[in-house]
């Protein structure tokens, strides 16, 4: 009315509607390139998915949680007839923490489009629990495999094993400059953490109270802020784009590609190719000459058996059970082994190329060898000579340990000459309270405390101990023992025969 009586002199806004077919279909952060309102009116609303997705969904919730479908479904039925009805089926995935309250959230439709899947064809009102849970337990096995004994089971499924959260974009399909921009963002941060020495994890805990690897966009900017890594709402947004979900930011993806390590062969590997090395059989070296001279190795193993008055004959005889004075080749490279002389692999094979059995080709006379080598303690067969005189094999102490050279024996001799010039010293006393065991040795350390005691260590140096020491040593256990008695044998003759001045 007022516009009739007033022609020209309102001013009105009031313009023609225009259709906006954009509102309620586009985000405005999608237009805009940032989001700094983080209201639920803005966001999307979630589409419904389809029901494969819906039974894909459900195999990894039971995969995760390791669920026994079974124990759910059993309390509803008493007469084993495999269905129950829909409010039972309803009751049992509420169960499973499988609906719109649980930790899987299933709409409404997805329920009702899962039950109608399994619904019995010829009883609308039940549902087939069987069937469903022979189809979720796929993702552990598969049923009746005695059936198909060459069938391969996947498990889990591949396609459940990669599987994207719900809510997560597909970052292979996003554009290549948002891809790259993206990247960029990530190494501007990774550079600031580095040269700041930032730890993010503890600043996304403070946030995260249930653990659950997510925190909200809010939270995001947050931590941000706090670390002092300053992005601008462009890249924050680019950044969510491409680690958001339905449960928030999923910082644990975040921070694994943020702090991505270099691909490092794992030492587990290095450490079974040097265990195959030590392991394998080494190729066979040139044996030296004296390792295919019977005569010595025979003594090398008569010097033992004399030393420690061994009885061959009983390593060996165990092996032949039917007494036919023979043994296999490996049986008496085993009986060898039990005597730890040492001997080497070239000398073992000398001695079995030696004493082979000549009617049975990988066989070995071990009486023969038993025989040959128990000479050094006796003498077979007195009976028929008995005016022969037996001699005892003397094993020699000499070693290439103990070897001295020219130089060495010089030093001994000084050594030994200074030494003598101490009259009655009455070493052996003290060397005798070091041998309990009276075997005539004793280690160097107790020859060093010995000479002390009767101050003759101040007459000789280092070298000439070192020198003494290796001279009068004979190589016992594996290490080399004092021979005291034999040095002061020495050491009374040279007193004897060196000459006195009396002035």
């Amino acid at each position: 009315k007022l516009l009739d009586q007033f022609p020209g002199r309102i001013i009105t806004a009031e313009l023609p509607k225009l259709p906006r077919p954009e509102i309620g279909r586009i985000v405005p952060s999608q237009v805009f390139g940032k989001q700094t309102v983080f209201h639920p009116v803005m966001e999307r609303t979630r589409e419904t998915m389809s029901t494969p997705e819906v039974v894909k969904r459900i195999q990894r919730h039971i995969l995760e949680h390791r669920i026994r479908i079974y124990e759910f479904f059993k309390g509803f039925e008493y007469l084993n007839v495999a269905r129950v009805t829909v409010p039972q089926f309803r009751r049992a995935l509420d169960a499973l923490q499988i609906s719109s309250l649980g930790r899987l959230w299933l709409l409404e439709p997805e329920v009702d489009a899962l039950i109608a899947l399994y619904k019995d064809p010829d009883d609308p009102d039940r549902v087939c629990w069987r069937m469903f849970e022979d189809d979720i337990d796929r993702v552990f096995t598969v049923k009746r495999l005695d059936k198909l004994p060459s069938l391969k089971v996947e498990s889990p499924p591949q396609e459940i094993v990669e599987l994207p959260r719900r809510g997560t974009s597909n970052w292979q399909c996003q554009p290549k400059n948002m891809r790259d921009f993206c990247e960029d963002i990530l190494q501007r941060v990774r550079q600031r953490v580095e040269e700041r020495r930032i730890l993010l994890k503890q600043f996304f805990k403070d946030y995260d109270k249930h653990n659950c690897g997510h925190v909200t966009r809010a939270q995001l900017r947050q931590v941000l802020i706090t670390a002092t890594i300053l992005l601008s709402p462009e890249e924050v947004f680019a950044l969510e784009q491409r680690y958001n979900d339905d449960l928030g930011f999923n910082y644990t993806q975040f921070l694994q590609e943020l702090e991505v390590q270099p691909i490092v062969e794992p030492l587990y590997r290095r450490m079974l190719e040097d265990k195959k090395r030590l392991n394998a059989e080494k190729p066979p070296s040139e044996p030296h000459e004296d390792e295919t001279n019977i005569v010595l190795i025979l003594a090398k193993i008569k010097a033992k058996v004399v030393r420690e008055r061994i009885k061959v004959l009983e390593f060996m005889r165990q092996f032949d059970r039917h007494n036919q004075l023979v043994i296999a080749r490996l049986d008496f490279i085993r009986g060898l082994d039990q005597l730890r002389c040492g001997l080497t692999t070239a000398e073992v094979d000398t001695i079995t190329r030696v004493f082979q059995a000549l009617l049975k080709p990988g066989f070995v006379e071990y009486t023969k060898f038993a025989a040959v080598v128990e000479e050094a303690v006796t003498t077979g067969g007195l009976e028929k000579v008995p005016l022969v005189v037996p001699l005892q094999h003397v094993p020699s102490e000499a070693s290439g340990r103990t070897f001295l050279n020219f130089d060495e024996r010089q030093m001994v001799a000084i050594a030994m000459d200074k030494l003598c010039q101490m009259r009655n010293p009455n070493l052996e006393e003290i060397f005798k309270d070091y041998d309990k065991e009276n075997t005539g040795t004793v280690s160097k350390g107790h020859l060093i405390s010995t000479l002390s005691v009767r101050r003759m260590l101040e007459l000789i140096n280092s070298r000439e101990l070192d020198a003494l020491h290796k001279g009068f040593s004979i190589e016992k256990y594996g290490r080399l023992e004092f021979d005291y008695r034999a040095f002061l044998r020495a050491l009374h003759l040279l007193q004897e025969n060196k000459k006195i001045v009396p002035f």
